[in-house]
């Protein structure tokens, strides 16, 4: 190795150029030296490879005989230096790496090349990182462009990018149009809920640009006016030098007539077991009404014998010689039919009669209520009378099972809500203490369920709690009770739709809030709270009571 090579490199460059690879080589492409962090990225030691050629030990077979060519020439002066190149590399475990290399011309005294000093860098994780990223991007625009959902994004100033699908969406007949227009111009004033589209909308971006995204239920508008229910999913994501907001909309239209449909049907299937619970529950009063009618009426055929034997005495000219007679065949009469009993028992049947008579008219007057509620229409609800009437007509499938509690607060306010859905909710709840407390107890007939159901007025809400001493919530399903179709339910027993309706019914309809409290051991008691709003109710609310 000749001594002026080496005195020509300085020992003093390659400490400090340590972190990258430093090699030298002669004319032929051999190795005169290589640094440590060259052994590093090569897989060797510095004996390993000193003396052997470059090319042929490092330099894959595909690229080889196109590169020493190259070499040679540069080392012979014979082309100008490639200051910068990139070239892939094979370490001596096979391993293939992408290295970004510096070159310069080793001279002697003379000025001649004796060989060339490389300084490179590994940059095969930064360029499979990049060629990720271009994968991403590509297949993000591909995504951007084809998917079915309206996707745009925007910043503080508004819209400035959307999807083809945004605009078919909204009805607008341009990208360009729809870029024009404000957030605001999506939405009608006011969404369901009774708040300002612009001033909710506002608290979303918000609530999204702290979270990193926010998925809720929207009513939108389109450029014709219509209106239509939405899926919006908010997510912030760095652009360029800034923070924006992608906004993905879904049109719900189909999934909700879907749905409605499914909810009538599954509400009729509900009526039509509770119609059945509620014919039984009638014919308990309607037979005991009979049977007191039964007896009633063959008591006054006892009675009118009795009269006809007094009217006999009336009509006869003279009574002395067969007074006796008849008065002895009266006092044998009354013994016979116990016309004392009759006089005793005939108003108790009578008031049973009145209190049966009642009684069906009570759960008429409650399934009427529950059945016919207008779904689609807010009303002033009275929530104690709609707990009371879906305990009454549901009463057969949990009288067997429960012991049924209420502790309801007077003089509530009215509540502004959907009734019928509410009317839902609360049958849920109770039908879903009757599942939880035949599973814990299914094999102990000595137990007996409890539910406890208590209404409470809070500063800003109305809170309802559904107390039972069923199986309770296990901690590792807890997270999936509110999901779709999800079910502790053998197959063949409810849809898994229960939970979810009810969360969808006082959450996204009601904007309410629905959490549990539960333990396996002493039962689940579960927080149904509902916002204040409308008149104070006028008159007191159903006293509390056992059922």
């Amino acid at each position: 190795m000749p001594a002026n090579l080496i005195d020509s490199i300085s020992l003093k460059q390659f400490i400090s150029l340590s972190d990258l690879i430093y090699i030298g080589l002669d004319t032929n492409g051999d190795i005169i030296f290589a640094n440590d962090k060259t052994c590093e990225i090569l897989d060797c030691k510095s004996s390993d490879i000193l003396g052997k050629n470059w090319y042929s030990t490092f330099i894959p077979q595909n690229v080889r005989d196109t590169i020493l060519p190259l070499y040679k020439r540069l080392a012979a002066g014979q082309m100008d230096n490639l200051e910068y190149f990139e070239s892939e590399i094979i370490t001596l475990k096979d391993n293939q790496k992408l290295i970004a290399w510096h070159n310069s011309f080793i001279k002697d005294n003379a000025g001649n090349i004796i060989g060339t000093l490389s300084s490179g860098r590994d940059i095969t994780d930064q360029r499979s990182l990049e060629k990720n990223y271009l994968k991403s991007e590509k297949r993000f625009e591909t995504l951007f462009e084809s998917t079915y959902d309206a996707v745009m994004l925007l910043d503080e100033n508004g819209f400035f990018d959307c999807n083809p699908a945004t605009t078919a969406l909204f009805k607008v007949e341009s990208k360009d149009a729809f870029l024009k227009l404000h957030p605001a111009d999506l939405s009608p004033e006011f969404q369901p809920n009774g708040q300002n589209s612009i001033e909710l909308s506002n608290q979303r971006i918000k609530q999204a640009l702290k979270k990193g995204h926010l998925i809720f239920e929207w009513i939108h508008k389109t450029s014709c006016g219509r209106l239509f229910p939405a899926e919006v999913l908010l997510s912030s994501m760095p652009y360029d030098d800034r923070t924006v907001l992608q906004a993905t909309v879904r049109d719900l239209t189909k999934q909700k007539e879907h749905h409605k449909k499914t909810l009538e049907s599954q509400k009729m299937e509900s009526v039509g077991k509770l119609a059945a619970g509620i014919s039984h529950e009638i014919n308990t009063p309607a037979q005991f009404i009979k049977d007191n009618l039964t007896f009633l009426n063959n008591s006054i055929s006892s009675i009118k014998k009795l009269l006809d034997k007094y009217e006999q005495i009336e009509q006869l000219p003279s009574i002395k010689s067969e007074c006796k007679v008849l008065f002895n065949e009266i006092e044998e009469l009354k013994d016979n039919e116990d016309i004392h009993y009759l006089l005793e028992d005939i108003p108790v049947a009578l008031e049973q009669s009145k209190q049966g008579i009642e009684r069906i008219v009570q759960i008429i007057s409650a399934m009427k209520e529950f059945a016919t509620a207008d779904a689609e229409s807010q009303l002033h609800v009275d929530v104690n009378e709609s707990i009371s009437n879906t305990l009454i007509i549901s009463k057969n499938r949990w009288k067997n099972i429960l012991k049924v509690e209420t502790d309801f607060e007077k003089d509530l306010p009215l509540i502004p809500c959907y009734a019928a859905k509410i009317n839902n909710v609360f049958l849920e709840m109770i039908l879903n203490s009757c599942d939880a407390v035949v599973k814990r107890f299914i094999n102990d007939d000595q137990k007996q369920g409890h539910l406890k159901i208590i209404t409470r007025l809070k500063s800003d809400h109305l809170e309802i709690k559904f107390i039972d001493n069923g199986a309770g919530i296990e901690k590792k399903i807890a997270d999936r009770v509110y999901d779709p179709f999800f079910t502790t339910k053998t197959v063949g027993q409810g849809t898994g739709q229960g939970l979810t309706t009810v969360y969808d019914i006082v959450v996204n309809k009601h904007s309410g809030e629905l959490f549990f409290e539960s333990d396996t051991d002493s039962g689940t008691t579960f927080f149904v709270r509902l916002p204040v709003g409308g008149k104070e109710s006028s008159h007191s609310i159903i006293n509390d009571g056992i059922y």
